[in-house]
C-alpha cells in the first residue's frame, strides 16, 4: 500500500499546484494580465535568477551546494521545477500524515501548513522577508492561494482513497 499512497501524493501535489496556479492566474486576469495561462505557468523571460524570485533562488542555493550553478537563461525553468517539486512534496506529507480525513480538516491542514512552512524556510534561507514585514492584503491572497491547494490536494485525496474503498 505504501506504494500507491505514494502515487497518491504525487497526484494530489499536482493537481493542488494546478489549482493553486489557476486562483493565481484567475487574480492575474482580474488584474489587467492579458497573457495564456500556458504563458503564465511556463512563460517568462527573467534577465537572471534574482528576477526569477525565491523558487528559482532557491534551486541556485540548492546548485551552489553542489558545485553548479543555475544559468540564467534557465532562471524560469528552475523557478517550476522548485514551485512543482514544492507542490509534490507537500501532496506526500499530505498523503502520508495522519490527521483529519475530511476535505476541510486535511485541506486545511495541509494548505495553511504548506503556507506557514514556506514562510518559515524561505524567510530563514534569506528568500522573503520576515513574515511579519507583509503587509495583510499579500499575506490573504497567500494564505487563500495555499488553501486553495490545500483544499484541491486533500479533495483529490478523498477520490483516491474512495476509489479504493478507503484505504
Amino acid at each position: 500500500m505504501a506504494g500507491t499512497r505514494i502515487i497518491d501524493g504525487i497526484t494530489a501535489g499536482l493537481l493542488g499546484g494546478l489549482a493553486m496556479d489557476m486562483l493565481w492566474y484567475a487574480r492575474h486576469r482580474a488584474d489587467g494580465g492579458t497573457s495564456s495561462f500556458r504563458e503564465f505557468e511556463f512563460g517568462g523571460d527573467p534577465d537572471d535568477v534574482d528576477e526569477a524570485g525565491p523558487p528559482a533562488q532557491l534551486a541556485a542555493m540548492v546548485a551552489e551546494s553542489v558545485g553548479t550553478q543555475v544559468p540564467d537563461e534557465r532562471a524560469d525553468l528552475a523557478s517550476n521545477a522548485v514551485h512543482w517539486a514544492t507542490a509534490v512534496g507537500y501532496g506526500l506529507l499530505g498523503a502520508a500524515a495522519p490527521g483529519p480525513r475530511s476535505v476541510p480538516g486535511r485541506g486545511t491542514v495541509i494548505g495553511l501548513g504548506s503556507f506557514a512552512a514556506s514562510y518559515a524556510v524561505l524567510g530563514a534561507l534569506g528568500l522573503y522577508d520576515p513574515i511579519w514585514e507583509y503587509d495583510r492584503e499579500t499575506l490573504a491572497q497567500d494564505a487563500t492561494a495555499h488553501l486553495v491547494y490545500g483544499l484541491a490536494a486533500a479533495g483529490a485525496l478523498a477520490l483516491l482513497d474512495g476509489r479504493r474503498g478507503g484505504a
